[in-house]
């Protein structure tokens, strides 16, 4: 750790700089508005500091600066609109701070924008439609903050969107079926929503590239029916608790990189299939089963496990050596009342 105290900065007079990382360097106290003289800036790094207050609108005159990092501090009020108009701007990270108030709608205007990160704040209102016009935006990460109505079809028109990270919102509606047309998707998280209607969980299987998704703590309901031809090469992280789903989804069979899977607070009854061992890490938590589904699910594990650990609704199991494929750790789990 490296601490710079803010009034060393006050006479910096550097015309070419660009570049400037004080990144964990213990500022605090108000954005030092001496940055804003440095208009050769290209990247400008702050992270993990202690900065407070406004972010300064005079940032909007460094035409030059391609990527800023403002994320964990202690920044609040609105995000000036003039830090939107940057026509340089690749890179924005104002994550963690206590910023308020709608993402500027001017963000149409960054036709070079690859990645924001807004996550972390208590920004409201909607998904501005200035983000559906943005040609090289391959990261959206808005989660944790309030941002209600339903998810634009549009932002899902953007062929080099890798990864979206839209969890922990007030976001409702269905998910917009132009989500499967993301090709160079890796990354889905639209957790803790309110996003409803029935979801085919095959239709997933289009977007061969994905690796991580996650559905849970929404009002979905998705639905496990097979497809000829429907496999997920590059799945390894799943995570659909929560998703009404009455069947283990026999599709995610197929999924050989699969290693984790989360099928917690669902409505799931029948045998566990023979599949499941092959992963690494599954939950089943809250399944609905009762004292007696919690039984049949131990009595189908036990020949796997040199370990049983119970209490309080919770069995929990760790992997003899040398049996059921890959699995390590399984949870089952019911903290509901019998």
């Amino acid at each position: 750790m490296f601490t710079v105290a803010l009034g060393t900065l006050t006479n910096i007079n550097l015309p070419s700089l660009t570049y400037l990382s004080l990144a964990n360097c213990e500022l605090q106290g108000r954005f030092p508005e001496i940055f804003i003289n440095l208009t050769q800036l290209h990247t400008l790094d702050l992270t993990s500091n202690s900065l407070s207050g406004p972010i300064p609108s005079g940032l909007g005159g460094l035409r030059n600066l391609a990527s800023i990092y403002l994320d964990g501090n202690l920044l609040d009020g609105t995000i000036p609109s003039e830090l939107f108009s940057l026509p340089s701007l690749e890179t924005i990270s104002l994550g963690g701070n206590q910023l308020s108030g709608p993402i500027p709608s001017g963000v149409g205007v960054l036709r070079n924008l690859a990645s924001i990160y807004l996550d972390g704040n208590l920004l409201d209102g909607t998904i501005p439609s200035g983000l559906f016009s943005l040609p090289s935006l391959g990261t959206i990460s808005l989660a944790g903050n309030q941002l209600s109505g339903p998810i634009p079809s549009g932002l899902f028109s953007l062929p080099s969107l890798e990864t979206i990270i839209l969890a922990e919102n007030q976001l409702s509606g269905p998910i917009p079926s132009s989500i499967f047309e993301l090709v160079n998707l890796t990354e889905l998280d639209l957790s803790s929503n309110h996003l409803s209607g029935t979801v085919e969980l095959y239709m997933f299987a289009k977007l061969k590239n994905l690796r991580f998704l996650v559905l849970s703590r929404n009002s979905l309901s998705i639905s496990t029916t097979i497809k000829v031809n429907s496999s997920f090469p590059k799945l390894e992280y799943s995570s659909l608790s929560s998703c009404n789903i009455n069947e283990f989804p026999q599709i995610l069979s197929t999924a050989e990189n699969l290693r984790l899977l989360d099928l917690s607070d669902n409505k799931i009854h029948g045998h566990i299939p023979n599949w499941l061992p092959s992963l690494e890490t599954i939950y089943l938590r809250d399944m609905g089963r009762g004292a007696a589904g919690r039984e049949e699910a131990a009595d189908q594990l036990q020949p796997l496990f040199e370990t049983k650990e119970a209490g309080k609704g919770r069995v929990a199991y760790r992997l003899f050596a040398g049996h059921g494929g890959n699995l390590r750790y399984m949870v089952v789990q019911d903290t509901t009342t019998d």
